[in-house]
């Protein structure tokens, strides 16, 4: 059969290039593709209409369309060897299918079907990819699943990569210049990989290069137009053969020399020298780069337009830019080498061409227009125009760099805005375009700035000083939109009135205060001693005051002798207080409410009281907060109250019932000892007709009565002031009517708008549907939209319960490591999560650090650990920090030995000062001395760990100590002493109540050390370990199949208890005492052992010649020495397969183990199909046959 590749080179057609910069070639359509079915049809036509459900169509160009997948049915059918193209010889790989896994499928375009060139083109691309699979895959390439190929229609299955394209990641994700670098030097080495097996892509350019947002790997994609040692010329006469601005001269050119890896370099110098400048190294259209590389006009140098691009990254840049072929790196092996070096802070090889030889090559390309004196000249003139004309560009750019930067950060004063224009007329001497383009963006930022400040709840006076001066400055520069912001500040300031003020001299208190109450001294006004020795429940301020109000005071006191001061108010038989206390003056309980460890006595607690009720708090470590005059602002809304606290510490009350407006009884009241001074206070109430139809909303919402509220919402839909926020809130009515498809659907329209709060509050919703639902890939797109961190004002806009839900998913993530397999997607995604929400590294390291490891990403998880663990004196003196510090000290000791890794050895002696830092230490050097051979100062160190104070000592750490203590006594030849080390160890393992799932596999080896496992400890510790991971409401049904499969066999207790007492069990407990491997390889070790034991020794095969019923003395010689070599390699097999195959379930393994001891269970076994290699599922049969005797 004729490949569609040869009958297309067999053609002739003529080279183009269209407007877009793209190599083009304009053909005729065939009759034969004017009847073109729509793409599901094509699915048809290749018998895929029930394998796959197209999902969306991600991309599309001028030769086919991309569309993401869902796989609905596992490959079952055999290929239809005729109809596929004799240039792929292997097409059994789609085996490895499974259902629901997301896919890529690109096929021809509707209006291509039947284009022989096109066809030619996924051919080509197909037999690209499968030369690669064949060779081994790479990370860093796209694998091919599946390729069909017929007479007039063609379709390759790629895996999926959620993600951005190269720039856009960098630009989302706002790289630094070494990131950027690095993600090439990962390109450029992928790309030497198919250098080396003889294939060039040709094109590639950050639109071809994926950046994976579970790995943060980039991938390349898109072998068109590669480009095979043995394939035909066929791009002479198709499209698409480049892009223009990545293209090599000899692309364009072939005089200038054959199509070479060298070719890639030129592309991913150009993609390179994009990311670090942003521009092309050849700007303009495709004329101009043609005669740009005829003419060898080089490039401009990147520090010109960034002055942050070292010079020897420079080097690398412009050498990879070369006009020619052998002046460039040989492939991007070479290419990723030096920038490898550059990385590392090591010499590159890279250096730049001369001047001089630069200009000889010109003078030998034109000989009768150079001489001598002439290149002299010249090169003086042209030396002093490219200084003037870099000096230019580095002013331009930090022109721009001082404007984004203005527009990034902080509030804009008036300052900054008149800096900025000044920066701008500068900029409009180097550019107008460009200053204009700049200038409208600042104006958009200055006017969003404003309506964000405008839609708060609560303006302070400096803000609306703020927003008044900010709004002259922008009159004479936006008179419409000024006017326009002028007229909502006055409607926020009509909103409000000031029913009293107080200040210095006190003349008139407006009837607050009861004269006999008070008395001003210097300039202060204080309560008198008398009053307080009739102990009030404090100073009534005012009554009948109307809701929304603000009572703003600032007080002065002496630290030392503070004591506390409320701030309340009552409405409706319901009393809300905002307290402030010091720490030592507190109630135990309430301490330990906001922090759970130790605070310092001179420290502050803010908190709420419903009633006379603690409700909840925070703690404020500033010991030092009242040296200066400090600002109590207590706000009443009719649906929360919120306290801040020197506009710095927030707390924020949800009210349990609806506040009205003005009440005859309601009332505000400070508790006002006579150490504390008033210096100023303003009463301030809204106004009765003036609430928006937003507050109107809110209340209803806040009564409860979602649809009247979601009504109200729906009219706000488009207001340029609250639509945003009406829109948001309209998607939380549907969910608390419980419309939550029509609830997801509304948000889903808020994040495709302008970035505000209310969109990453609806981000942040959708995100945790998502993960609650596991639907991972939803999940990371919209975290990848969110900012790195959120505000806290925006979580606290976040539903409670949803929230709380939400929490309650992520804290279980990483604690299965008893499962064969830990997902990396999701460790990455809850990762991502919790970086959002701004967890404290140290806690994040404590929750992932090892779920990271066992998810095979160890310097993420070493990375987690080192940044965790960098600030040991913040956490000096906080007990559950410094727990916490010991967990990750403790698994990073495990994961590498410290005499491996100096950051783990510098970091051990920081925490040294710490108890159970001090106990770590010791127990790494007992450690490290064992693994030296050196046992009596191991032994030393032990027990030095030991002799720190058992109360202050983690007992999960005790339980450690004394396990390696036995260990070291065995080693020495002391087995009774070491099994007396190890009953001590299960005695002290029997008081840890909150067991982290390493203490478990502690216990676990403990058990099997000592060899009393029954059922009750095994029911205990292991089902325990397996369901550890799960949600509460989960772990029934993980506890009862896991019971199912080891429990109800009597010989798997043999097994346990068995399995560490021949040399290879004892070797394993050595290793897993001294950390000499990783747990994840150490756990893998121990499934093996179990398997191993249980196949062969504990319920041996029937047809190895003994029932099961026979003594346990004559199991170890029923299997043949081939047989047992067999099951080994079984064993192996299936140990490996679980700890890799993403597709395994442990329902799998579960239904196996109980099909060992029923036969009619195993053949419900052989009639299913299961996602593993096909050579594991033939052993696994026999085992199974051999062991009923079938």
């Amino acid at each position: 059969m004729t490949t569609a590749g040869e009958k297309f080179a067999a053609k002739n057609a003529r080279m183009t290039f269209d407007k877009s910069g793209r190599v083009s070639a304009h053909a005729t359509m065939s009759s034969e593709s004017r009847s073109r079915p729509p793409v599901p049809d094509l699915l048809r036509v290749f018998g895929w209409a029930e394998r796959f459900e197209l999902l969306d169509c991600i991309g599309s160009g001028a030769m086919g369309q991309v569309w993401r997948a869902r796989e609905i049915r596992s490959r079952g059918h055999k290929p239809v060897a005729d109809e596929v193209s004799a240039s792929v010889p292997d097409h059994r790989l789609a085996a490895a299918a499974t259902m629901g896994r997301i896919v890529a499928l690109k096929m021809l375009d509707p209006s291509r079907v039947g284009d022989e060139q096109t066809l030619a083109r996924l051919d080509i691309e197909a037999a690209t990819l499968m030369k690669l699979r064949e060779a081994g895959s790479h990370a860093n390439v796209v694998p091919i699943l599946d390729f069909k190929l017929t007479e007039s229609h063609a379709c390759l299955v790629m895996e999926f990569i959620p993600g951005l394209n190269l720039k856009k990641w960098c630009e989302a994700h706002r790289l630094g210049l070494m990131e950027r670098v690095r993600l090439i030097a990962q390109v450029a080495r992928a790309s030497g990989w198919f250098h080396a097996l003889g294939i060039v892509h040709r094109d590639l350019k950050p639109a071809n290069i994926l950046v994976n947002a579970v790995t943060h790997q980039p991938v390349i994609v898109d072998f068109s137009i590669a480009k095979l040692d043995d394939s035909l010329p066929i791009t002479l006469t198709n499209e698409a053969l480049g892009t223009a601005p990545y293209m090599a001269p000899e692309q364009i050119d072939r005089m200038r020399g054959e199509i070479s890896p060298a070719t890639d370099v030129y592309a991913l110098g150009a993609t390179l020298y994009e990311l670090l400048t942003q521009v092309h190294p050849h700007p303009g259209d495709l004329t101009q780069v043609v005669r740009r590389h005829a003419e060898e006009v080089r490039p401009a140098p990147p520090s010109a337009l960034n002055p942050e691009v070292p010079r020897d990254l420079e080097c690398i840049v412009l050498k990879a830019l070369s006009h020619r072929p052998t002046d460039r790196y040989a492939n991007g092996a070479a290419l990723a080498e030096d920038l490898e070096r550059f990385l590392a802070g090591q010499p590159v090889q890279a250096r730049p061409i001369s001047r001089l030889t630069h200009l000889a090559r010109q003078a030998r390309r034109k000989p009768a227009l150079t001489t001598a004196l002439a290149a002299c000249v010249a090169l003086g003139v042209f030396a002093l125009w490219n200084f003037r004309r870099q000096t230019a560009q580095r002013e331009r750019f930090a022109l721009q760099t001082q404007l984004t930067t203005a527009m990034q950060h902080g509030t804009w004063s008036i300052e900054n805005l008149d800096k900025s224009e000044a920066a701008l007329a500068d900029l409009t001497r180097f550019s107008p375009a460009l200053a204009g383009a700049v200038r409208q963006r600042l104006h958009d930022d200055i006017v969003r700035d404003m309506e964000i400040r405008l839609q708060q709840n609560h303006l302070l006076d400096e803000d609306f000083a703020w927003l008044r001066s900010t709004a002259d400055w922008l009159r004479p520069r936006l008179p419409d939109q000024a006017a326009r912001l002028e007229s909502l500040i006055t409607e926020r300031l009509g909103r409000w009135e000031t029913q009293a003020e107080l200040r210095s001299p006190f003349a008139d208190l407006h009837g607050l205060f009861p004269r006999s109450h008070v008395h001003v001294v210097e300039g202060l006004l204080r309560v008198r001693h008398e009053y307080l020795s009739s102990n009030p429940p404090g100073i009534v301020v005012t009554d009948a005051v109307s809701v929304p109000m603000e009572i703003n005071t600032v007080f002065v006191a002496e630290g030392g002798s503070f004591h506390h001061l409320a701030l309340g108010f009552a409405h409706a038989n319901a009393l809300i207080e905002a307290r402030l206390y010091k720490a030592c003056h507190t109630a135990g309980t309430i301490r330990k409410s906001v922090s759970s460890g130790s605070l310092d006595p001179q420290s502050y607690i803010l908190y709420f009281t419903l009633n006379g009720e603690f409700h909840h708090g925070i703690h404020i470590p500033d010991a030092r907060l009242l040296d200066q005059p400090f600002r109590l602002t207590l706000w009443v809304e009719r649906e929360w109250a919120e306290v801040t606290l020197n506009h710095q510490w927030h707390l924020r009350l949800d009210s349990p019932f609806a506040l009205g407006s003005s009440q005859p009884d309601n009332f505000c009241r400070i508790s006002w000892p006579s150490d504390i001074s008033l210096k100023e206070l303003t009463l301030r109430t809204r106004r009765s007709n003036t609430s928006t139809p937003l507050e109107q909303a809110d209340l209803l919402a806040a009564q409860g009565r979602w649809a009247a509220a979601r009504r109200l919402y729906e009219d706000l839909r488009g207001d340029p002031q609250f639509g945003s926020e009406a829109d948001c809130k309209i998607g939380q009515c549907w969910w608390r009517e419980g419309e939550h498809v029509a609830a997801l659907a509304q948000w889903e329209k808020v994040i495709r708008r302008p970035t505000s709060p209310w969109r990453d509050r609806c981000l942040l919703m959708l995100s945790m549907q998502s993960l609650l639902s596991r639907d991972w890939e939803a999940t990371f797109r919209y975290l990848d939209m969110l900012p790195d961190h959120l505000p806290p004002s925006t979580l606290q806009l976040v539903d409670f319960h949803l929230f709380k839900d939400f929490s309650k998913v992520l804290s279980n993530t990483g604690l299965g490591i008893a499962q064969p397999r830990i997902d990396p997607v999701e460790v990455r995604l809850v990762a991502k999560t919790f970086q959002v929400l701004q967890t404290p590294p140290l806690e994040l390291a404590n929750r992932l650090g090892m779920a990271h490891h066992f998810a095979r990403q160890d310097e993420e998880a070493e990375r987690l650990y080192q940044k965790g663990l960098s600030a040991r004196d913040q956490f000096s003196k906080d007990p559950g920090s410094v727990l916490a510090a010991t967990n990750c000290l403790d698994q990073w000791c495990r994961l590498i030995p410290s005499e491996k890794e100096r950051r783990l050895s510098d970091t051990l002696d920081r925490w040294r000062g710490a108890i159970n830092g001090q106990a770590v230490w010791h127990m790494e050097q007992a450690r490290r001395a064992a693994r030296e051979q050196n046992l009596r100062a191991a032994i030393t160190s032990v027990r030095k760990a030991r002799e720190i104070t058992p109360d202050k000592l983690d007992n999960r750490l005790h339980t450690s100590l004394w396990l390696l203590e036995g260990m070291l006594y065995r080693m020495q030849g002391a087995e009774d002493r070491a099994q007396s080390a190890w009953r001590k160890a299960q005695e002290i393992a029997a008081t840890v109540t909150m067991r982290h799932p390493l203490h478990l596999f502690d216990c676990i080896l403990l058990h099997s050390l000592i060899r009393n496992w029954d059922l009750e400890t095994a029911g205990d510790v292991l089902t325990t370990l397996a369901s550890r991971h799960l949600n509460p409401n989960e772990r029934p049904a993980a506890q009862l199949a896991f019971d199912r499969a080891f429990l109800t066999d009597p010989a798997w207790l043999t097994t346990f208890n068995a399995v560490l007492q021949d040399e290879r069990g004892r070797q394993l407990a050595t290793d897993y005492a001294l950390c000499l491997d990783p747990p994840r390889e150490l756990v893998q070790r121990y499934h093996h052992l179990l398997f191993e034991h249980y196949f062969l020794v504990a319920a041996p095969a029937r047809a190895w010649g003994v029932g099961v019923a026979a003594p346990a003395r004559a199991w170890q010689s029923l299997a043949s020495p081939e047989q047992t070599s067999r099951v080994r390699g079984i064993v192996n097999q299936l140990v490996t397969e679980m700890a890799t195959n993403p597709r395994g379930e442990i329902a799998h393994l579960y239904a196996y183990l109980r099909s060992w001891n029923d036969p009619a269970a195993a053949q419900i076994l052989f009639d299913q199909t299961y996602p593993y290699s096909p050579a594991l599922i033939e052993n696994m049969k026999w085992l199974l046959q051999q062991r009923h005797h079938r």
